[in-house]
């Protein structure tokens, strides 16, 4: 019997949501420094976006967590359905903060959330596990923390609470070498068009098939391209030196 095997789930999802919140927290340092390397305000991010993130978030280490305990490798790890099975309370959450959202509104949201997700959700696996396994990826991923919280007599998940300790857990996982092809292979892949094939056109085709829809998500995609390119262009060169700051401080030799 191997470590994670001995886990229950609610172990596994204790461990993934303290690595989710501290893969946020690196993602919100990413952004500031973005932000001020280009001289950006911090933007207002509303009550809802906290609701429906943490919502989201938790669900995702709920089911995560439930078939990794299960261990039934032909069933998905996570997909657009397990997701939108909380589609009412979403909703719920969108009308406390928008109480004119019409039945129409609520149709249309979760029209695109559906395509938007599933997008989102093969990104993720691919970002995180390459070709391998997701199965697999996690099970080695969690010998590897439990090995080493073992060795520092710590609970696994107090691990993500100190950046030193996640510093070695990756430097467990991957070798430096790894770490610059999944980099590049990411700067390959994930390009303005990705952004616009897998998030932006999924919201414009939800608004509906008749031609007054069609034209209304024709102007907003003329209006949203021409940013999300120039975009792009700026912080492709920031993300690289994020990354290689990051590498140095992993990898300090």
């Amino acid at each position: 019997m191997t470590r994670f095997t001995s886990l229950s789930e609610t172990q596994i999802r204790c461990v993934l949501l303290a690595k989710v919140f501290s893969d946020n927290r690196d993602a919100e340092s990413l952004k500031r420094f973005v932000r001020e390397s280009l001289g950006q305000a911090e933007p207002v991010v509303s009550p809802l976006e906290n609701k429906v993130g943490d919502a989201l978030l938790d669900l995702t280490a709920t089911i995560i967590a439930r078939r990794l305990y299960k261990g039934d490798t032909e069933v998905t790890l996570l997909s657009s359905k397990d997701l939108l099975e909380m589609g009412p309370q979403l909703m719920e959450l969108v009308r406390e903060d928008n109480t004119e959202m019409t039945d129409d509104d609520a149709v249309i949201f979760l029209k695109a959330m559906e395509s938007v997700i599933d997008n989102l959700v093969a990104l993720t696996f691919d970002n995180l596990c390459g070709d391998e396994h997701p199965y697999d990826y996690y099970h080695r991923w969690f010998e590897v923390v439990l090995t080493y919280a073992d060795e520092l007599n710590c609970a696994p998940e107090d691990l993500f609470s100190m950046e030193s300790c996640q510093d070695e857990v990756t430097r467990r996982i991957y070798t430096k070498e790894q770490l610059r092809e999944n980099f590049r292979r990411r700067q390959l892949k994930y390009t303005p068009e990705t952004l616009i094939k897998t998030i932006i056109n999924p919201m414009l085709n939800a608004f509906g098939d008749d031609e007054e829809d069609r034209a209304f998500a024709e102007m907003m995609r003329a209006q949203l391209e021409p940013g999300i390119r120039a975009n792009f262009e700026k912080t492709q060169p920031l993300f690289k030196i994020w990354f290689e700051t990051c590498l140095k401080r992993v990898f300090p030799n």
